[in-house]
């Protein structure tokens, strides 16, 4: 019995409000009351399993100064949010969204900055492919060859050669562009 304390709504003994001065029924009921009146404060519980909200708040804290994350880098570049609300970002980003998504589907439907050092903006921002994005890297290098223009992975893809091949052939045997992307075998299958 000395694990019970007095609910201070009901003033039944419950053994479940150790750390709280409520009953489970008493519990509950203030949890309810808590959320409906907050229900506008609380954004992320009203925007849970929405994709485009999610994309929004992932861009504010990539943005923000005072996280504390891999993204720091934003912050340091100094890329900013140009958005104010969530309600800016949907009116300006919503339709090209839907677009994309409709095309594309939700895992491949990801925003993407068309200039690496601007900020995030409608005018700076479009809906991109999980490809598109690998692309539009700082550190991507694209290969251009017969008219077309290609990062490694996508040659590998074109010519039908296992993961990896281009790169190995270009950036650690040091073949030339031209014969790395004419042999369309992988010699090492071939020996």
């Amino acid at each position: 019995m000395k694990d019970r304390t007095k609910c201070s709504i009901c003033q039944i003994n419950d053994k479940y409000t150790k750390n709280t001065s409520y009953c489970r029924n008493c519990s509950r009921i203030k949890n309810l009351e808590y959320y409906s009146k907050n229900k506008d404060k609380n954004k992320k519980s009203e925007f849970r399993d929405n994709q485009l909200a999610k994309t929004y708040y992932v861009i504010k804290k990539r943005c923000s100064l005072t996280a504390i994350n891999v993204d720091k880098k934003y912050a340091d570049r100094g890329i900013k949010c140009e958005w104010d609300s969530y309600k800016d970002f949907k009116n300006d980003m919503y339709e090209s969204y839907m677009k994309h998504l409709n095309i594309y589907g939700r895992k491949q439907t990801t925003i993407d900055r068309i200039d690496n050092d601007g900020n995030y903006c409608k005018e700076n921002c479009r809906w991109a492919t999980r490809t598109e994005q690998t692309n539009n890297r700082k550190n991507m290098i694209l290969y251009t060859f017969n008219g077309k223009t290609l990062n490694c992975q996508e040659w590998d893809r074109e010519l039908g050669l296992s993961r990896g091949v281009t790169r190995v052939r270009i950036k650690k045997r040091g073949w030339s562009l031209e014969r790395a992307l004419s042999i369309k075998e992988n010699p090492i299958l071939n020996k």
